[in-house]
């Protein structure tokens, strides 16, 4: 499937979801992750990953959760354009 900004932006909003840029910084890792290692990462992964990445936050679940509801993981990666994983958070 072709993914750009304007695709992720039309998900969103189906998804009740406003991005703004710490939304954008968890897509993009997500994305990262998935063409670099072909995997959906698990929370404590994709923290990490946020945490190496982008210092200007405190990185944790509940930034994530306030951030994405309906299941960090399923959620984003939706947004972000990736296959549905099996990861229910």
């Amino acid at each position: 499937m072709l993914w750009n900004i304007k695709i992720a932006t039309n998900i969103a909003n189906l998804e009740k979801i406003k991005l703004n840029d710490n939304h954008w910084k968890i897509i993009y890792v997500l994305r990262y992750l998935y063409f670099k290692y072909n995997i959906h990462p698990n929370m404590k992964i994709l923290i990490n990953e946020l945490k190496k990445k982008y210092k200007d936050i405190e990185w944790n679940s509940i930034i994530l959760f306030n951030l994405f509801p309906n299941g960090v993981i399923k959620q984003a990666s939706k947004i972000a354009g990736l296959p549905q994983s099996n990861i229910c958070l």
